[in-house]
């Protein structure tokens, strides 16, 4: 045969066609070649050829597997029980795979010790008719196939010689889901996929049931590496990487991408993964996405790591074009600051600890859970709603529920931040609608806490608000223990009821648009501002309001205490200011209001001002 390629005649093995043309896209079968369509014998052709090579002295050139790609061998196991699956090579180069017939349930099962795929790729032959196929162009028709083809191609390397995957794998005939079964791992690097609607790439043992259809994939061992150029399954709908771990430094392009690492049991037809003894040391991380490596996924994407203490590092980009996200690990998840998970609709990060300086963001839900530490030095922004829980939480970011990707504000989104010990916030959180701050002890100092409608702060223990600011049309704040406001701020637009331990509002400013109502044990306000737009009562056994302000705009004043320290302080009111106190310090104070005092025992060793007090 004369070979373009080459520049030459070629003999050939038998199952090699020439070259066709390129036909109608979706008809990839031929008619039979027009060899064994004539009156010489097809041998008696070959071997005329042959002789008169050797004729004229010239040693054939026969293309073969061995020469095509010598380096990146494709052999299969002699040693493996049944039929086994024949390597040849098309005319362009391109080695061409027939594998074996397929079982009643559709598997076709091939053993190999070695499979690779060089750069030219690759082609599975499942169809007993010639084909069209897009990498090496016309193909004979599989012998083992008949009438019949698979719907499921199994390569499985049975040898310690890793996979290495630097082209295009395309299955001629009857598209068929294509899986690649290797524990000593697979490297990929520019390889892809043609005509496999689902594409799994495993270091596990395949397992096949009593019908013969592929059960689940035992994996202990192995890691799946994506390098530069990349992995790109786009035209298959689902794509799955299973392995104990796995490195990304490359792009990977696919419809639906789904990651589990770890030592397990995995169930093919619904990727459940059930932990198993492993085999050698655990890995340092289960699945590694470098700053070079990226997922481009036009649906979902989902990474699992369930090896314990084994974690997740992101240090690229996680991007769903169109559906949701969802990394779960049972050891710790960090993204870097490079790192970035951006999801069209929902994303859920899920581990023992999470740490994200990255870029976490969703037109939908977010919900970060953490059985131990989250932390965020990055931004979380949702359009809906945010949730991040842990057993303490650290913030010194941006946490941002109705907030959509162009960082337009969603008026119906919330945020939620719930730590079962301490919460700490020197960043933003922030709730397009709602924020809720839930804790058994806080420290807020440095921090914002806003809201659209409703923002509440609901601490069992102390929170510190120390130069925090925290703001809302309407708050609901329940601090068991001491809230600490020094040199902070906390607004309402609406009546608020602040209900604490005590109150430490030294240079602090709390204010309501409304009514303000403080019911608590102590209140020390020297410098501060306790003030309300209506009217404004404070309730404790003690206060100290040296320098400090408890006024209302336009309504009542009502102060009680058992000790009120007034020293250089105010209280005023538009109406009546009512002052009880068992023990009053008024040096250099001024109250005003139609003045009621009420008190036991009076101390006012320099004058101070009490305007409008009655005769």
């Amino acid at each position: 045969m004369f070979s373009g390629l080459h520049g030459m005649m070629m003999a050939v093995a038998e199952f090699v066609s020439a070259q066709g043309k390129a036909e109608a896209a979706g008809d990839r079968s031929a008619p039979a070649s027009a060899h064994e369509s004539s009156d010489t014998p097809w041998f008696a052709t070959r071997k005329s050829t042959f002789a008169a090579l050797c004729l004229f002295g010239l040693q054939p050139l026969l293309v073969d597997v061995a020469h095509a790609q010598a380096a990146l061998p494709v052999t299969p196991d002699r040693n493996a029980s049944g039929a086994h699956p024949v390597v040849s090579v098309a005319g362009n180069g391109v080695p061409v795979v027939n594998i074996v017939a397929p079982n009643a349930a559709g598997t076709s099962h091939n053993k190999y010790t070695d499979y690779n795929v060089g750069q030219k790729g690759l082609v599975l032959n499942n169809s007993g008719q010639n084909s069209q196929t897009q990498t090496a162009g016309w193909v004979q028709g599989n012998p083992f196939m008949g009438n019949q083809s698979a719907r499921t191609i199994l390569n499985e390397v049975t040898s310690g010689n890793r996979s290495q995957l630097l082209g295009m794998t395309e299955v001629a005939g009857r598209a068929a889901n294509v899986v690649i079964a290797n524990p000593a791992g697979i490297y990929c690097n520019g390889c892809g996929f043609i005509a496999a609607p689902r594409v799994t790439l495993t270091t596990g043992v395949p397992v096949l049931d009593a019908n013969g259809a592929l059960s689940r994939l035992n994996v202990m061992q192995g890691a799946i590496t994506i390098d530069g150029q990349g992995l790109d399954t786009r035209g298959a709908s689902q794509t799955d990487l299973i392995a104990r771990a796995m490195e990304i430094k490359g792009q990977i392009w696919a419809q639906q991408l789904n990651a589990t690492a770890g030592a397990n049991q995995v169930n093919y037809t619904d990727g459940g993964a059930t932990p198993i003894p492993g085999t050698g040391a655990r890995p340092v991380v289960a699945i590694d996405v470098s700053a070079l490596g990226s997922m481009y996924v036009n649906n979902a994407v989902r990474l699992v790591g369930t090896e314990l203490g084994v974690g997740v590092n992101l240090g690229g980009t996680l991007n769903s074009l169109t559906g949701d996200i969802q990394v779960a690990s049972n050891g710790d998840v960090t993204i870097t600051p490079k790192g970035a998970l951006l999801a069209a609709n929902n994303a859920q990060v899920s581990a023992t600890s999470i740490t994200n300086a990255g870029t976490v963001a969703s037109d939908g839900n977010v919900a970060l859970i953490a059985t131990q530490a989250l932390t965020n030095v990055g931004t979380v922004t949702a359009r809906t709603n945010l949730g991040g829980t842990g057993q303490s939480v650290a913030n010194s970011g941006t946490l941002a529920g109705g907030i959509a990707t162009d960082g337009t504000v969603n008026a119906a989104g919330s945020v939620s931040v719930i730590a079962s010990g301490v919460l700490q916030n020197s960043g933003t959180i922030q709730g397009g609608q709602n924020a809720l701050v839930q804790a058994a002890n806080g420290d807020l100092s440095n921090g914002s806490i806003h809201a659209g409608k409703v923002a509440t702060l609901a601490v069992a223990g102390d929170v510190l608000h120390t130069n925090a600011t925290l703001d809302a049309p309407s708050l609901d704040v329940r601090v068991g223990g001491t809230l600490t406001n020094q040199h902070g701020s906390i607004a309402s637009q609406a009546p608020l009821n602040l209900t604490v331990g005590a109150l430490d509002n030294r240079s602090g400013v709390v204010s309501s648009q409304g009514s303000l109502n403080i019911d608590t044990a102590n209140v020390q306000n020297a410098g501060g501002q306790l003030v309300a737009q209506q009217d404004i009562a404070v309730h404790a056994s003690n206060i100290g309001n040296q320098g400090g302000t408890i006024g209302s705009v336009t309504g009542a004043a009502a102060v009680s205490a058992i000790v009120l320290d007034n020293s250089s302080g105010t209280i005023s009111a538009a109406q009546a200011s009512s002052v009880t106190a068992s023990n009053l310090t008024n040096a250099q104070g001024h109250i005003s209001g139609d003045w009621v005092p009420s008190w036991s025992q009076k101390q006012n060793e320099q004058a101070g001002s009490n305007s409008d007090e009655p005769a």
